[in-house]
């Protein structure tokens, strides 16, 4: 039993040291740099439910990513949380809306956040900080937003050290391409594209966890703007970015992890972490 405790233990303080990594990555204030997987885009909305699942164990951490969603809270594909959210259950829907809550108070982001601070909320009251041996943590101030999502919890303090998301970088790629193409599944497939030789549609909707009809739409209508090329092998087309045609604005090599694969990985973990 203690050693199984142990290997909790080791798994929840790895999962909270990739996270400070990631985040790090994207601006927020900490000291960790995400060295390791640099050549990996980061995917924010699976990001976002997994560090609000598992960051209950670390406060500190939590209040930075709202700190860094304050800033950058635009950039967010609030649709595609949802969605990803209702799909693999995480445990962060009622985290969600009481961010929401809050973001929508800024009227650059009310129309975005204002429709998801009221989708969710606790059945029962509970304290929403954990200690690493899983104790809730007093509370002293409890803030009423997250008390009316059923989550008790002091109100927060956000020191505005976190910055904007970086304008260079492969862990950012994706932000930045969202800030130029829009918040929408282009951004999502230049990304794809860039990181692979060709794709068919099928492939690129799984790797981005959007339809597969929309997918098709999309890349035909790319197509014809002239940065595609595409080829057709018994039923399937493939499409490729033309050599050359990004250069300046994708990386020359990166990685990108299967959008579906992700979210499962960062579900399994919320399940194992919070029994």
């Amino acid at each position: 039993m203690k050693k199984l405790q142990n290997r909790y233990n080791e798994l929840l303080a790895a999962s909270l040291n990739l996270l400070w990594r990631k985040w790090s990555a994207l601006g927020i204030a900490g000291t960790l740099r995400d060295t390791e997987n640099s050549e990996t885009v980061i995917d924010p909305e699976p990001l976002l439910l997994f560090s609000f699942s598992i960051g209950r164990y670390d406060p500190r951490l939590y209040d930075e990513i709202l700190d860094w969603l304050n800033i950058n809270g635009s950039i967010i594909n609030a649709q595609r949380l949802f969605t990803i959210q209702q799909k693999y259950l995480f445990n962060s829907g009622p985290q969600i809306s009481a961010a929401a809550v809050y973001l929508s108070r800024n009227k650059e982001y009310k129309l975005k956040w204002g429709k998801i601070s009221s989708l969710y909320k606790e059945s029962e009251t509970h304290k929403l900080f954990l200690s690493i041996n899983g104790k809730e943590l007093p509370v002293k101030n409890p803030d009423p937003v997250y008390l009316d999502k059923g989550l008790i919890r002091n109100i927060p303090v956000l020191r505005g050290y976190s910055k904007q998301f970086p304008k260079s970088g492969i862990p950012s790629l994706l932000l930045r391409m969202r800030a130029l193409f829009g918040i929408n599944a282009r951004s999502e497939l230049i990304c794809v594209l860039g990181s692979t030789p060709e794709i068919h549609p099928a492939e690129a909707a799984r790797y981005t966890g959007y339809e597969k009809r929309s997918v098709q739409s999309i890349l035909l209508e790319l197509s014809k703007s002239g940065i595609l090329e595409s080829r057709t092998s018994g039923k399937e087309k493939y499409y490729r970015l033309i050599p050359g045609i990004m250069t300046g604005l994708l990386p020359d090599k990166y990685k990108w992890i299967l959008c579906a694969m992700c979210q499962q990985s960062c579900r399994v973990l919320c399940c194992i972490l919070l029994l």
